[in-house]
């Protein structure tokens, strides 16, 4: 297919939904020729949008007869209640299609699996999986590349109704100790490394370890630094599970089934490990694919990221859209520093996503993308994206649909995306997602546009959690949540609402208040893509007396110093920019600018150091060190 006959086919799939409601319901709100706002409207005034949108993608399930109904009252977060007498397996409906998963790597390594061939081995992991006694109430982990074998077990553990849990080769061993050992796994899948610009790094030591004191009574060892290392004594060799005589048949579990257990970073303490149900993560996410991304059968997608991410089961979800996906392992930027772009362009890719970090490190650079006439959808997250951002990809892909969307970990999905019926704009998320009553709110509770607040979301999403593990009494996932504004889901993001659509601004708890004066971060951040010597940075808090400071730490390119001259430029920036309200008291030099996995700055680490505060996270010990010196030294 065209790039247009692509793009178009995302029109026709959410008008063909439109003309299912009105049929459906004759004497309801929409008709045939409704546009993106009306059927937002009826999606967050009714239960039976979920009834709607769960008979047009008709996945394959069975139904019990029950006279409890089928989709909860809207302002009922209890996950549980969805669905119920539904039965389907995750797995079966994501195989059905048939499609391919095409593997690359930045060292040049090159992989596809055919649908049947996708197909053969997941069932064969299934079999062993069941043949060493996982049950349905067993979890999977896996420390491991983002390559074929991550999803072959991931439906493979979904496939027998296991619960799966992830992390990516470079987290430490604390690190994946502090996210495993909370889900209790009876099985680690986990391979020898990883690369990073060509360098490998082995990490087989670490998985060994970590399986040692996790206890898990089978290891799987997925070789991918070296196929031929030697198995570790006690591991099983991933050739041997492959090999394994195949299930024949799907059982298939309850819609509200448990299936992932994802990873927030984490306030306090150790990540949260959160549960969210199969059937509620798949009805979620294919509807984002098909109805705000226009992904469908002929499309190709890629979306940079690592299984400690939560766009990883979002990019297999592209499965159950009928998609092929592409598995991206490596540093984007190596061996050329439009490596993936180069890949994409090879095989054909059509919807790409990425982190808004890395197109603001493109954007800087002004890379180099050739002609890639097959994409016509690209998507960014993990933090706000810059309109210089925007201009950018949009300058050398010009017929691309360009969409910033943002959700999170907790909902395994997005809460603000695009639409195929809603034309892209520069530095805005276009609308917000279909079920998702999404408001912006003041202290007061009360709606609020065109200035910042809290963002909320007044009704349920099937793929919110169903519990925290160890959360016996619900009171840790109700603090989360729920304690601002009872009875109102406030994810913690500082946003505003315009008339083209939302900006997110940042974290609300890492918002800056100077004078009391609420500041999101990037609003600091945008200026400063223009300061020619900045390569990163991050910018804090730091509380004097009753009042707060901005501190601004900047990571700068080889060969320019942080003199007088270039403090200027970038004070003078940013107050050009925005106001006298925004620029920093202190800038300071750092060669390090930490981040979480998916490459969000950790700007709550660096918070509590300059605040002499134990973090609330874990951090490498070279970079508090650091942090903190530097507030010794100089703040």
């Amino acid at each position: 297919m065209t790039t247009e006959q692509l793009a178009t086919k995302g029109v026709e799939t959410t008008r063909k939904f439109i003309q299912l409601i009105a049929s459906r319901h004759p004497d309801g709100p929409l008709t045939p020729e409704s546009g993106y706002d009306a059927l937002h409207a009826y999606s967050i005034s009714t239960p039976a949008f979920w009834e709607d949108l769960f008979e047009f993608i008709a996945p394959i399930h069975t139904k019990e007869s029950t006279k409890a109904p089928l989709v909860p009252p809207l302002h009922t977060f209890d996950q549980r209640t969805w669905f119920p007498g539904v039965s389907m397996n995750y797995t079966e409906n994501l195989l059905r299609a048939g499609s391919s998963v095409h593997c690359m790597t930045e060292t040049g390594a090159r992989e596809t699996l055919t649908g049947p061939q996708l197909r053969a081995k997941v069932m064969s992991a299934a079999a062993f999986l069941r043949n060493a006694g996982v049950s349905q109430v067993d979890s999977v982990a896996a420390i491991l590349p983002n390559t074929a074998a991550a999803v072959i077990f991931l439906l493979a553990t979904a496939a027998i109704g296991a619960k799966w849990a992830a992390c990516s080769p470079d987290f430490g061993e604390e690190a994946a100790l502090d996210r495993l050992s909370q889900v209790q796994p009876a099985v680690l899948v986990a391979g020898d490394g990883y690369t990073h610009k060509g360098r490998p790094f082995s990490k087989m030591e670490t998985a060994v370890a970590v399986a040692r004191r996790l206890g898990v009574r089978t290891s799987i060892f997925v070789p991918f630094l070296d196929t031929a290392a030697p198995t570790p004594e006690g591991w099983t060799r991933v050739d041997s599970v492959l090999a394994t005589q195949s299930l024949s048949t799907f059982q298939r579990f309850p819609f509200t089934h448990p299936l992932f257990s994802m990873f927030s970073s984490g306030t306090t303490g150790k990540p949260k490990a959160i549960v969210q149900s199969a059937g509620g993560v798949y009805l979620n996410q294919v509807k984002e694919h098909l109805l705000h991304v226009g992904v469908g059968v002929g499309d190709r997608v890629l979306y940079m990221t690592t299984l400690a991410w939560m766009m990883h089961p979002w990019l297999v979800s592209a499965l159950g859209a009928g998609a092929d996906i592409v598995l991206y392992e490596g540093n984007p930027c190596y061996p050329t520093k439009t490596a993936v772009f180069e890949a994409a362009t090879e095989l054909g890719v059509t919807v790409f996503g990425t982190s808004a970090v890395f197109i603001d490190a493109m954007s800087t650079g002004d890379a180099d993308i050739r002609p890639w006439p097959e994409c016509h959808a690209f998507l960014s997250t993990g933090a706000p994206l810059a309109a210089e951002g925007f201009d950018f990809i949009k300058s050398k892909l010009p017929r691309a649909k360009i969409t910033p969307i943002s959700g999170g970990t907790e909902i395994n999905g997005c809460f603000l995306a695009g639409s195929p019926l809603v034309n892209d704009c520069r530095g805005v998320m276009p609308c917000p997602t279909l079920g998702a009553d999404v408001q912006i709110w003041d202290n007061a509770g009360k709606r609020i546009t065109g200035e910042c607040g809290e963002l909320v979301c007044l009704t349920a999403l099937p793929s919110m959690p169903l519990e925290f593990i160890g959360d016996t009494d619900g009171s840790r996932f109700h603090q989360s949540y729920f304690s601002r504004f009872e009875g109102v889901w406030t994810h913690g993001d500082w946003a505003h609402q315009t008339e083209a659509g939302f900006v997110i601004h940042g974290r609300s708890d890492t918002t800056l208040k100077p004078s009391g004066v609420r500041i999101g971060t990037s609003e600091i951040y945008r200026p400063l893509s223009l300061v020619t010597g900045v390569e990163d940075s991050i910018v804090v808090g730091q509380m004097k007396g009753n009042n707060q400071r901005i501190v601004l730490f900047v990571k700068l390119r080889d060969g320019f110093t942080l003199d007088s001259t270039m403090e200027k430029e970038i004070r003078d920036t940013i107050r050009s920019a925005t106001t006298p309200r925004h620029v920093p008291a202190f800038i300071l030099e750092t060669p390090y600018i930490p981040q979480t996995s998916n490459g969000k700055k950790q700007e709550l680490v660096v918070t509590d150091i300059v605040n002499c505060r134990r973090p609330r996270t874990v951090v490498s010990p070279v970079i508090q060190r650091f942090f903190e010196q530097i507030r010794d030294d100089r703040l």
